[in-house]
């Protein structure tokens, strides 16, 4: 019968293999990682902002394309009247 706790099991912390978080290694890379990331969001962030600007403009044009074909409606109406 296996025992529980088996005498090969080493805790992470005492594990030579796994790097610790008070490693400087690991919180640079981290930092490094996470400066990366934030970047990123901002590169993602502008250029959805560009497109929501876009998208914004063409609805505008599209209102007002169909606000003038009113007008041209309601101008050849008035005028075969």
């Amino acid at each position: 019968m296996k025992q529980l706790f088996d005498s090969e099991y080493v805790k992470p912390e005492e594990n030579f293999r796994v790097i610790q978080d008070s490693n400087p290694t690991k919180s640079a890379a981290l930092k490094e990682a996470l400066n990366r990331y934030e970047e990123s969001l901002k590169k993602e962030s502008k250029i959805l902002g560009y497109h929501l600007k876009d998208h914004k403009k063409k609805i505008e044009q599209d209102e007002s394309e169909i606000h003038r074909e009113k007008e041209v409606k309601v101008n050849k109406q008035k005028q075969f009247k």
